[in-house]
């Protein structure tokens, strides 16, 4: 019986060179990582909360809306007569 034969795939090309970091650029987004990171909230924990809020303030808004909008139309009613 023959020895069975395993094909390895060939390695991957390697990757070219990066070129050297530009030493300003790497200060100032340095510096304005350390400004964003601070205001950047969690997103994992507020979205539900986010859309929990808006939900509760749409539905609320649209109640005010409908009672405002029966009372015009009541009062419009009334004088129309």
């Amino acid at each position: 019986m023959p020895p069975v034969r395993t094909l390895v795939p060939p390695p991957p090309p390697p990757e070219p060179p990066a070129p050297p970091p530009d030493p300003e650029a790497e200060l100032l987004k340095s510096n304005t990582d350390l400004n964003t990171k601070k205001f950047e909230p969690d997103k994992k924990g507020k979205k539900k909360k986010f859309t929990r809020k808006m939900a509760l303030l749409i539905y609320v808004g649209a109640l005010v809306l409908g009672v405002i909008v029966f009372n015009l139309g009541v009062a419009v009613g009334y004088f129309a007569l």
